[in-house]
Formats: C-alpha cells, structure tokens, sequence
C-alpha cells in the first residue's frame, strides 16, 4: 500500500499518540522492506530524466554553487530546436509555463472587462494567469470526446467583449480543429494551452501548438520532459515578435542564484529518488527535502489564494535548457513508449459499464491515460494497494474542488459536463519506466474490482462514441 509520509506529522509534533507514532514506524519499515525486496512504487514525476540527467543536474548545480558560469548556449539551441520543431517564429523561455501566459496577456494591454475564453477543465494555475494579468475568464464546457472545449460552448461564451481563447490540448489529445476556424471568424487571438501535448501531431499531420498566434509548453515535474519547472513561449504571430522580443529583455529578468541552485538540485535529487525502485524510501527522504524547504512545490501558496510570488516571472536557466536538450534528443523513443504502453493498457483492460477506457487513436503521445470510472475511491484502493499512485488530471473545472474557484470567477454549474467527468476521471501512468510487467499489474488490478454503473449520462454518450 502506498504510504504517503506527509500524512504524518508526528516527525515535528511529538504530542501525537502513541498510535500515531508506531503506524508512522511501520510504514517506514515497510518502505525499507520494499526496497530491499526490489518492489516497485509508481508516480507521476520526472519521469523522462536518465540517470545521466540526474547526474548532470547535480553536477550543473554544484557548479553553479562553486560561482562557475554555464558558459555554452544551451538557452540558443534549445530555443532554436523548438523554433525548428513548430515552424515559429521565435520562441521565449520561461522560468514556468503559467508566467509566459501571464506575460503574454499582459502584452496585450487588457482594458477592463476584456475577456478571454478558457477551457472548462483546467489548471487552477491558468485561470490564476488570467485573473492576474486584467482578464476575465470566461469558462466553456468541454466535449466527451477530447476534453477540450466543445465548439457550441465557444461560440455561447463568445461575447464582444472577448478577446482571447485559450485551446488547451488535453492529456496530449488534439483538440477539434473547429474551435481555430471559429476564433479565425471573430477575430480572435489564439494561445494554444500545449502543457500536457509537446510533440503531438493533430489531425492534418501539423503539431499542437504550430496553429495559434502563440502557444505555451511547460517543463514542469509531471509532464513529458522536465526541468523541474519551465516553460516556453511559442511565437508562430511575426508581427509579434518585435514587440515580445522587447517586452522580453525589459520586463523578465534571469532566474537568481539561489532558485538556479535549487531548481537544479530538486530536479537532480527527484530524478533519482522518484524512479520506481527508489521511491519507496525515496518518497521519505523527499519529504523531509520539501519539508526543510530545499525543495519547492509547483504553486506557492501566494497561488494558492489567488495572488503572485514575487518572483512570479523569471526567465529559464541555461543549465535547465541543456537538460532539456537531451531529453528532446530522446523525444521519438519517449513516444514510441508511451504508444506500446497504451496499446497494452487497451488490450489488457475490460471495459463495461462500470469503467471506460478511452478508445484513443493513436495512442503515442498520451501524457496520461484518461479512465471512466463509476467509483473513484474503490479504483484508488485497488491501485495503492499494488503501490500505483491514481492520476486526478482533473475532479473539477479548476484542478479539484479543493480549489477556490470563487477566486477565478468560476460558477459552479456553468460547466456541467466537466464537472460530471471530473467525478469519475483517474488517469494512469504512461511513462517511460513503466515495464510489461507493471502494466499487467495496473490492469489486473483494475479488472479485479467491481465498480457500480456509470451516470446515465454518460454511458449514453459512452455507448455511441467508445468501445466498451
């Protein structure tokens, strides 16, 4: 069973029950026997770094703490790779993908009550973006099919106010190609949401993110190549470019000393003690790393409320941009992973009405394996008991309900279609160190438990569109 060590809190609080220290104890000497015994726990995070990664993260940052200087031009390559790879413009770099959107709207220069179209089915950290930068977010629901946004929906949310559409890519699944005609037909500026589908080719054989006056990656911890946290800012708009490039060396200073070193050095460290046979007594180490506050989480807590760290808007570190060199250089393989692993997913697992497995063609560049389920607990129960972590990519329109959406001027039921997926969606693993093995683990698992009906509606869309 998976034993997450955060839960307890009697590290720093010795006033908790005997109790509560011996069930802390025994889930350490579980750990312990776990990596004794070589078993395997699986998540989410930086699943793309080599070990050869790792160690040059680590030396990268002790160079770095020595006062030596990255002098190559990794930041160059890599920005003219991505320039190469979408056919852009230009391409800007980023300390994290939610700052290049922000940056980006506020380019625009947004007169009050100016609206920006948003997926409603999201990041919390993009609506945040938008809040922040003099937007309003304007949610529309999303389609069964792709979990994007569903073009009836656009066009109701389209107003004369609206400026701006964001077309996110979910889970690496292209979105309807309708929603760029209709953003063409109003004139309306488009920023392709790419975060979670580097590298996916749509539908007329061009990648995500090559359509839209601008696109965003993230190089964050749980997506397809990683710095530990980063972004970009694709440029495909030329009469944009001038005015970006300017705004750029003017208002997005270099990451400081201090967030290089610790970027580096989480990103080395986790790269490591992430990998499945580590992690067990991994995850301790990695907690008590967060908990002396070595390490950082992806939002601060400043985002947690609705507002701005201060250091909010960063450009990306030459050290992160050579990391991400190699890992692009690795991308085709990555890829071919992924599709062998989603194939055995579609193969091994028993769809019925109980639990959908998305019937998705081609399977190649997932990030994530998006599952129906009709209880979400039992299903979690199942996985952690063979110590597989459940993705949540999303239980609601903003990240999960735990979410403030009143901060982000989300009304609850203005998109009921995301909120119905959102309690029956989990996500499974789809990275590359996953084995045969731990997908025939994953799927007997999830054939072993019997789940109650889907809701009605979605089983009628379910049995019209997908593969049972």
């Amino acid at each position: 069973m998976i034993i997450k060590p955060f839960n307890y809190h009697w590290i720093w609080f010795p006033s908790n029950t005997l109790r509560e220290h011996l069930k802390a104890v025994n889930a350490l000497a579980n750990s312990l026997l776990a990596l004794l015994t070589g078993k395997r726990e699986h998540n989410f995070y930086f699943c793309s770094l080599s070990t050869g990664d790792c160690l040059l993260g680590l030396w990268f940052c002790l160079l770095v703490l020595l006062g030596l200087r990255h002098r190559g031009d990794a930041d160059a390559r890599l920005k003219q790779k991505l320039v190469s790879l979408y056919s852009a413009e230009d391409v800007l770099l980023f300390g994290s993908a939610r700052s290049a959107l922000y940056f980006f709207l506020r380019h625009l220069q947004p007169a009050r009550g100016d609206e920006v179209v948003v997926t409603g089915y999201t990041c919390d950290v993009v609506a945040n973006a938008v809040v922040q930068s003099g937007f309003k977010p304007v949610y529309a629901d999303i389609a069964w099919d792709d979990f994007s946004i569903r073009s009836e929906a656009v066009l109701g949310a389209i107003s004369p106010r609206t400026r701006v559409i964001i077309i996110q890519h979910t889970y690496g699944i292209p979105a309807n190609s309708e929603l760029f005609k209709i953003a063409k037909e109003r004139g309306l500026i488009v920023i392709e949401d790419c975060a979670l589908s580097l590298g996916v080719e749509g539908a007329s054989g061009e990648f995500t993110g090559s359509l839209g006056h601008v696109s965003l990656l993230s190089f964050e911890h749980s997506k397809t190549i990683t710095c530990g946290h980063g972004g970009a800012l694709i440029v495909n708009e030329i009469s944009l470019c001038g005015s970006l490039a300017s705004c750029y060396a003017s208002e997005v200073p270099g990451a400081t000393f201090s967030r290089v070193l610790q970027e580096l050095f989480q990103t080395g460290v986790s790269g490591l003690f992430y990998r499945p046979r580590v992690y067990p007594i991994g995850k301790w180490l990695l907690f008590l790393l967060f908990r002396c506050r070595l390490f950082r989480y992806s939002s601060s807590k400043e985002e947690y409320n609705g507002g701005l760290p201060k250091d909010y808007l960063y450009g990306m570190s030459k050290p992160q941009a050579a990391l991400l060199l190699r890992q692009l250089d690795r991308l085709s393989s990555n890829f071919d992973t992924r599709q062998e692993l989603g194939d055995m997913y579609q193969k091994l697992i028993k769809s019925y009405d109980g639990m959908c497995l998305y019937n998705l063609t081609p399977m190649r560049n997932l990030i994530r394996l998006p599952i129906l389920v009709g209880d979400r607990v039992a299903v979690k129960n199942n996985l952690e008991a063979v110590s597989v972590e459940v993705g949540l990519w999303f239980t609601a329109p903003l990240s999960d309900w735990l979410t403030d959406h009143d901060l982000y001027q989300y009304q609850v039921g203005s998109c009921p279609f995301a909120e119905l997926i959102g309690n029956h969606i989990i996500n499974l693993p789809l990275d590359p160190q996953l084995t045969v093995q731990d997908v025939e683990l994953i799927s007997d698992a999830l054939n072993q438990v019997q789940l109650p009906p889907l809701p009605v509606e979605l089983r009628d869309f379910l049995e019209q569109q997908l593969a049972f």
